[in-house]
């Protein structure tokens, strides 16, 4: 180990940066005024590092008292920094848990691939969960499933393969919807500027500020999904009529320029929050 730099930095339970040493500035790049009030203790490391393992350093450092152990570390610049970090639990004159403190010190003997954490199979699988956000795909389901049953009721037969291709195909537009709007966020700055994006519905998925994924990646991601929502659409269009290309356009319209330019639907006083009432609601269940 290093003994030249030695970072102390301490954060609240949402790991919001609350001090940054002098040691800190030396080894990470960035300045208190950078980061205290606007950062986060995750912005230092690789995001698949921070949904494999953080938490679970976390965990034992308020179990045991403290974790410690090697990782790499993003600096400021990007390139990867070999560290032992030592992680114990803030408390308050009353003993509550109130945060966390990290001490680092660099490794000058050991390369990033040396002490990288090993990224498992489910954390590459929970990886693009978040990146395509696909617990708020329950906002397809219900609805849909909802229209089956009412269309039922009222004594309707329902096709199960259009209904299965109806859930593929909204599910694909929503996920194109969904990342579509982390990458107009990220390039317009609103992700970045979201310091409390902890809070539900608020900042996204964060992946492209993680470095799970590419900004590039996010669009591609995108435009792909929505593709093949136009490819499942085909046969129900074939099957059930025009309507449902038109349908499908409301949603890849209101969907896609929900946050991109010229429109950004979201940014116009209510308009946002009508389009999604209206295809989460009436249109979906349509």
């Amino acid at each position: 180990m290093s003994e030249e730099i030695k970072s102390v930095i301490t954060c609240d339970l949402d790991g919001k940066l609350e001090t940054f040493s002098e040691g800190s500035e030396a080894l990470f790049g960035y300045s208190p005024d950078d980061v205290i009030g606007k950062g986060r203790v995750s912005d230092f490391s690789d995001g698949q590092i921070v949904l494999g393992h953080v938490v679970g350093w976390l965990k034992e450092a308020v179990e045991k008292g403290a974790w410690e152990g090697d990782t790499v570390f993003l600096h400021k610049d990007g390139h990867e920094i070999s560290c032992h970090i030592k992680i114990t639990p803030t408390k308050d004159k009353n003993g509550n848990h109130i945060g966390y403190c990290g001490v680092t010190v660099p490794l000058k003997d050991k390369t990033p691939d040396e002490v990288r954490p090993t990224i498992g199979l489910m954390t590459k699988i929970f990886t693009w969960l978040v990146i395509m956000r696909l617990p708020f795909l329950t906002a397809t389901f219900v609805p849909l499933f909802v229209g089956a049953a009412v269309a039922n009721f009222m004594g309707y037969d329902v096709s199960w393969s259009l209904l299965g291709l109806t859930i593929l195909g909204g599910s694909f537009l929503h996920i194109g919807t969904n990342t579509a709007n982390d990458y107009f966020d990220h390039t317009s700055g609103t992700d970045e500027a979201n310091y409390n994006y902890m809070v539900p519905y608020s900042g996204g998925s964060r992946s492209i500020q993680m470095g799970l994924i590419s900004a590039k990646g996010m669009l591609t991601v995108s435009l792909v999904s929505f593709a093949l929502s136009a490819v499942v659409g085909v046969p129900l269009i074939l099957r059930a009529g025009i309507n449902i290309l038109w349908l499908g356009l409301i949603g890849f319209v209101s969907g896609f320029f929900y946050t991109a330019p010229p429109f950004r639907f979201a940014s116009r006083k209510g308009l946002g929050e009508l389009l999604i009432g209206l295809n989460f609601g009436p249109l979906m269940v349509v």
